[in-house]
């Protein structure tokens, strides 16, 4: 009699929320993952999943309506509670699971509650879903880059998808040990070939192969890394991952609303060029503010 033993495979998904806003900060989240399988790609493709309820790309989920913000801030909370993540107020969250420190008083901002979007949180199957599916998760990480600091990163190497890269690896590097890992990335820009990238933050790396519809690398020998077109919508550990990440953006934004008096539900105001209520905001910023969170690019 055979027993056919299939690898273990970890899995690391990352993606990033807030590449192109006037206001507030980028946040880059990795969520890592553990299943036994032989392809990351196939094993982690969201078509073949039938979860609890639908997941969608983050800019689905959080649709600037009050209803779609509750369903993504359930989301974000049972992804939170399958990792053993227990936080009360949105500073205790980043304090929990950022990579860098980011203290948000710094930012005029005050503490606030969380969940902040509903009282009381529904009680769903989505962790016993994903243990029956062998989907174990283990961990998550997220690098808020705060404009003033992104800012800096502009001045430094005068190339916004090199900063985009940079806060990728920072993510990947906290969350790969020795063992071999799979990251799985989204596209940066739709950008196809990722060696200059490599190459300028000093990373030791080989090109496997270079496509439209993916990029993969050998990083230090042991890791795959992939950037894979529309990875957001295909592949689950990326989806997951720009769920978090969209869910922290947008506490920020509403936290910065809240701080110029407007006590809407949801954030006032997206943050992005094509919203005129980021230009109220802009507006009402004093000197200092703008400073830490107005981007220059």
């Amino acid at each position: 009699m055979y027993e056919f033993f299939r690898k273990k495979l970890k899995i690391i998904g990352i993606d990033e929320n807030g590449y192109g806003p006037l206001l507030g900060p980028l946040i880059i989240t990795g969520v890592k993952i553990e299943l036994e399988g032989e392809n990351p790609l196939i094993e982690t493709e969201v078509a073949q999943f039938r979860t609890p309820f639908t997941l969608k790309d983050s800019k689905y989920i959080f649709n600037r309506s009050v209803h779609s913000y509750r369903r993504g801030e359930q989301i974000v909370f049972e992804l939170l509670n399958i990792m053993g993540i227990k936080a009360g107020t949105f500073q205790k969250l980043l304090d929990l699971i950022s990579i860098n420190e980011v203290n948000i008083q710094e930012y005029s901002l005050e503490d606030f509650k969380i969940p902040t979007f509903q009282e009381k949180l529904t009680k769903t199957e989505f962790s016993t879903y994903w243990k029956k599916a062998g989907f174990f998760f283990k961990d998550v990480k997220i690098n808020v880059i705060m404009p003033d600091r992104f800012n800096r990163e502009i001045d430094k190497f005068n190339n916004k998808s090199i900063v985009d890269f940079k806060g990728f690896m920072e993510v990947a590097n906290q969350l790969t040990h020795d063992d071999e890992h799979h990251v799985l990335c989204g596209k940066i820009g739709g950008t196809e070939h990722y060696s200059r990238f490599f190459k300028a933050l000093n990373l030791n790396f080989k090109i496997i192969k270079e496509r439209r519809a993916y990029s993969e690398y050998l990083l230090d020998g042991r890791h795959h890394v992939y950037f894979l077109l529309n990875g957001d919508e295909m592949y689950l550990p990326i989806m997951l991952a720009s769920i978090i990440g969209k869910y922290i953006r947008e506490l920020f934004m509403l936290a910065l609303s809240r701080e110029m008096g407007f006590n809407t539900e949801i954030p006032y105001a997206s943050g992005y060029r094509h919203d005129q209520k980021t230009y109220e905001l802009l507006k009402m910023l004093n000197q200092d503010d703008k400073k830490k969170w107005v981007r220059i690019r």
